[in-house]
């Protein structure tokens, strides 16, 4: 266990809250009994707990900027999923949200999850609280951790409060950049049935909703009860022309005019993905039978160069040939038409296969249904005890579908290589020579599709009270004990390709059945007798046959659990008066133990993946106990300029089983100078205790490309610095080296128990609050900076790649211990990075600088109330620094990540009827500064030409607008969103987001214009 002067002082204050009432109850034991309190007045305000504190109060006046979200404004909007509420908030709009628009990335959670990440510092750094209490997380994988927002319907959800900043003394661990309470609906006689539907004008990406809920109150108590049916029924990119078609997107820079490639119906290239074969790394042929029609038999194939400015020198090398017979392939048995060879290529790769028809069947946005039941209620055991609970329960079954590219290196000599011609002893060649043997890649896409269902059960039971009154100082505090146990089980399947099977067909035999071994006793285990991967009709679009897909292609599930339980009292009441009101208190302790266990399919078990991740088994536990403190002090009333000035402090100390303790605080004060003006400041600390997954995680690999390596082509890549440059060197590989042609390399990753320690944030902010008299407006401003120290996450290959070969102590720097290449100097792909591990670490901090401005006003009109109201952020300063010494990172102002976020409504209300128009606002945002002629603009060489690129996203604002008609017992809700069917921002493509130029972040709506109705009835 580990101590230091925080532990002491929090440890101390904590001792001496709960010290001062005993001592207190001790002194006043002779006093005489207090008179029994009078009952409150009917219109006396009930006492509550606010967000971020655990004292009650009779108003809404916290230290801390709370935002509120009701289900009413909410359903407004025509939003009735809980996520996507979320996720649309201006706290999440500024950074990228996991939700069901990822449907082919490795997520935090698994695939399906939908979680939110306040300020864009982590799902796993925001606290979700259901009603106060700390909420278990749900989903599949080995890196289940942050909560899942898919397990609560939004049809028992009252509102929901968000706090930012740090709240770890209140509630522990994650609560580093804020806290989400989401707060259901209770306490209602009412039973109430309602339908929704939100329809796209086009098709794809209908959502449909019921749900029923019923209430009873009684003279003891409660029961509340409601089910919730929910279906998404996803989005593909057929659907959408803006999804269906990638294209270069690139620009003469003088003109202005498209540079893209032209087919020859004159429409832009679409480029999705590549197929075709790939031979000694550059050289790229595509299906054509034109080649033998014009004398020069290729096996149906075609070359398209990948190095336009040698187009002539590899053409003559790779067909070993004359100028004759180039100028063959050039379609002309004349020489001078070969004078351009560039604009031949270019020709050639306008025809070659980029646009593969599985590109309108993926999913942009992934399908799901999820099932819910939700109940609580509560029991009076005693005039002032009472027992009570809640059971959630909910179903996601989820799915995403997908496409793969294709790429194994088939050995020379392998009967399938159609370049190698000494295979076919009928084959005479243009010098009477055949083609020299050569490895060769045949790239093609296979479908991919993934299926989650997740189980989540929450259960929580509890007994609170109001300790009597006879009791010195502690009369008539409240009390309060509950344990809380969830469970999420989830069932995950996908397809791969068995790389026992792809290694069995790659090498010099057609298939070398004894290389089957980890699938040798899965079904379709034996080799096709004609299977074979070069042929023109895989890479051409017709892929596999039925055959060869069954052999090479499996399917496969695994498992996952993630048990969450603990324990928690509290006491909260007041210790005694000052001259400016009441001190509160509150005490209390958790005791926490949560497991994590994660058994993938078989093959993934056994590395048995071909160019897709596999994971191996993750199990982990860990236990807490915590002990924690709260007072609030008011120190000054009535007097001039201050109207009121309170004092709110907060302790925590929490001691880890995997790593050891922790201890936080912070102090809040909130200064009422009139009833016009207040300012309110915060200070403190938080933490957040390395997650299940981050620790124990089994190992799994992922890819990357070698263009990753400073090594790659380090003579005359841009960024690489002289020491790197020195130690590739002395690494014996070549300036201009190109490792070979070698293909991505393996990243492994894993958890790093046994020397993970507990990130620490610092957090401060100050906010200012106007509420005049004369007129209805409510308007606060709020500065916040928050910093994260020893940060936990993985450093990247890239940056491991990056720190070995700049390190001073290279070769023998930690860094390149993570990493092994190819050091056969006869191997074609000498140095090529093979793999690197990257284990989760400790790395150095991150910090975040923002302004929040909220704004309310309320008019009455003759005929009705007018609402306008505001909700803005500005991201000042947001920087992520991995070690120490290193140049800070920028985060703020790029793609998926703006600066600026706002929400606008104005809603009219006359009677039974309710008009409201909302506004979505995303600042812009550019990945490069103004180095060419705008804003966002980048210079390139595209294809041996210079152009500019889009790398910017504009400006972009959505309008949503409903009526709502009540009557008797129904209510009517209809509007539509997108009223204007903003498209998504378009970028330009690049080979890392080649799959679409549309920013699919949650910040944008690719859905486009939809209707919505919802109809509800109460009785």
């Amino acid at each position: 266990m580990k101590f230091d002067k925080r532990n002491l002082l929090a440890t101390t204050v904590i001792a001496g809250i709960a010290m001062l009432g005993v001592v207190s109850a001790a002194s006043a034991q002779t006093a005489k009994p207090a008179p029994k309190a009078e009952e409150p007045a009917a219109n006396e305000v009930e006492e509550l707990v606010v967000t971020g504190s655990r004292i009650k109060r009779s108003e809404f006046n916290s230290a801390s900027p709370v935002t509120v979200i009701t289900s009413e404004s909410a359903e407004l909007q025509g939003q009735v999923d809980t996520a996507s509420i979320l996720q649309s908030s201006i706290l999440g709009s500024t950074s990228q949200q996991i939700n069901n628009n990822f449907t082919g990335f490795v997520t935090t959670g698994g695939n399906g999850a939908n979680t939110l990440s306040l300020r864009g510092l982590g799902a796993q750094r925001s606290l979700t609280l259901i009603n106060g209490r700390r909420a278990g997380p749900a989903g599949i994988g080995g890196t289940v951790g942050p909560f899942d927002l898919n397990v609560i319907p939004s049809s028992v959800v009252d509102r929901t409060e968000i706090l930012t900043g740090g709240a770890s003394s209140i509630y522990g661990s994650d609560a580093i950049a804020g806290v989400v309470n989401i707060m259901t609906k209770r306490n209602s006689d009412d039973g109430e049935m309602a339908v929704y539907a939100n329809v796209p004008f086009s098709k794809g990406g209908e959502v449909y909703r019921a749900n029923i809920s019923k209430g009873w109150t009684f003279s003891r108590g409660y029961l509340n009860v409601a089910g919730d049916y929910y279906q998404s029924n996803g989005l593909r990119f057929k659907d959408r022309d803006y999804l269906n078609c990638p294209q270069d997107y690139t620009f003469d820079p003088v003109t202005g005019a498209r540079r893209d490639l032209v087919m020859p119906d004159g429409s832009y290239k679409c480029l999705n993905t590549l197929t075709g074969i790939y031979i000694r790394g550059t050289a790229r042929y595509i299906p054509d039978a034109a080649a033998v029609s014009n004398g020069w038999d290729l096996n149906g194939f075609r070359r398209v160069n990948g190095s336009l400015a040698t187009v002539t020198a590899d053409v003559r090398a790779d067909l070993a040939g004359t100028q004759s017979a180039y100028s063959i392939y050039c379609g002309s048995s004349t020489a001078g038409n070969c004078s351009s060879p560039l604009a031949f290529a270019r020709a050639n790769q306008a025809l070659q296969t980029t646009d593969s028809p599985l590109q309108g069947y993926r999913h942009a946005v992934s399908p799901v249904t999820r099932k819910s039941f939700f109940a609580s209620g509560g029991f009076d055991l005693t005039e002032k005890t009472e027992i009570y609970g809640e059971l959630l329960l909910n179903r996601r079954e989820s799915e995403q579908r997908s496409i793969r590219q294709i790429g194994p290196t088939i050995n020379a000599n392998n009967p399938t290589n159609p370049f190698n011609f000494a295979n076919n002893p009928s084959y005479v060649g243009p010098t009477g020579a055949p083609l020299a043997a050569s490895a060769f890649s045949p790239i093609f896409v296979l479908p991919v599709t993934r299926d989650q269902t997740v189980d989540y059960a929450r259960a929580v039971l509890g007994v609170r009270g109001v300790l009597p009154e006879s009791l010195p100082v502690l009369g008539n505090w409240d009390w309060d004990i509950y344990g809380q146990y969830s469970k999420s089980s989830g069932d995950y399947g996908q397809d791969f390709i068995y790389n026992d099977r792809m290694l069995a067909v790659s090498g010099a035999a057609r298939c070398n059945q004894a290389l089957v071994t980890i699938s040798a006793n899965m079904p379709n285990a034996t080799c096709p007798t004609n299977i074979d991967l070069g042929k023109v009709s895989t890479v051409g679009g017709s892929y596999l046959t039925p055959e060869e897909y069954a052999f090479l292609n499996g399917y496969e599930q695994g498992h996952t659990e993630y048990v969450y339980q603990y324990v928690e009292g509290s006491i909260s009441g007041d210790l005694f008066k000052l001259p400016a009101g009441m001190v509160g208190a509150a005490v209390g302790f958790q005791l926490r133990k949560e497991s994590l266990d994660d058994v993938p399919g078989y093959n993934s078990r056994n590395s048995n993946y071909n160019g897709s991740a596999a994971s191996a088994e993750t199990h982990g536990s860990d236990e807490v106990k915590e002990l924690f403190g709260e007072l609030e002090v008011p120190l000054l009333k009535n007097l001039p300029l201050v109207d009121s000035l309170t004092l709110n402090y907060s302790a925590r100390y929490s001691d880890y089983k995997s790593y050891g303790s922790s201890s936080t605080y912070k102090a809040g004060l909130k200064w009422n100078i009139n009833s016009t003006w207040a300012l309110r400041a915060n200070k403190g600390t938080s933490f957040r205790a390395p997650a299940l997954y981050e620790l124990y995680l089994g190992s799994s690999s992922s890819f990357l490309a070698q263009t990753s390596d400073p090594c790659y082509q380090y003579g005359t890549t841009a960024g690489v610095t002289d020491r790197q440059r020195a130690n590739c060197a002395a690494l014996g590989i070549a300036a201009n080296s190109t490792h070979g042609g070698a293909g991505s390399y393996t990243i492994f990753a894993k958890g790093g128990v046994g020397y993970l320690e507990a990130e620490e944030s610092d957090n401060k902010s100050i906010g200012i609050v106007f509420t005049p008299s004369f007129i209805d407006l409510n308007v606060s401003l709020d500065y916040s900076e928050l910093t994260v120290n020893n940060q936990v996450q993985r450093y990247g290959a890239a940056n491991i790649l990056d720190s070995c070969l700049d390190a001073p102590d290279f070769p023998t720097s930690a860094y390149c211990s993570l990493i092994t290449r190819n050091t056969d100097t006869s191997s074609p792909t000498f140095g090529a990075v093979l793999t690197v591990s990257d284990a989760y670490l400790n790395v150095a901090k991150q910090w975040n600088n923002a302004l929040d401005l909220s704004a309310v006003y309320r008019h009455e009109l003759p005929h009705g109330t007018l609402t306008v109201s505001g909700q803005f952020t500005w991201t000042l300063d947001w920087y992520t620094q991995l070690s120490n010494g290193a140049d800070p990172v920028k985060n703020q102002g790029f793609t998926a990540y703006p600066d600026f976020a706002g929400r606008t409504g104005v809603s009219y209300n006359q009677g039974d009827w309710t008009v409201t128009w909302a506004t979505q606002m995303v600042g812009k945002t550019s990945d490069v500064d103004d180095s060419y002629s705008g804003y966002g603009t980048d210079i390139i060489t595209y294809r041996d030409q210079t152009a500019y690129v889009k790398r910017h996203i504009e400006f972009n604002a959505t309008h949503d607008i409903s009526v709502r008609r009540k009557f008797d017992d129904i209510t009517v809700i209809a509007g539509i969103n997108n009223v204007f069917d903003e498209q998504p921002p378009f970028y330009s493509s690049s080979s890392a987001s080649r799959f679409s130029n549309m920013r699919l972040a949650s910040s944008y709506d690719i859905l486009g214009r939809r209707m919505f109705v919802n109809v509800s009835k109460k009785w």
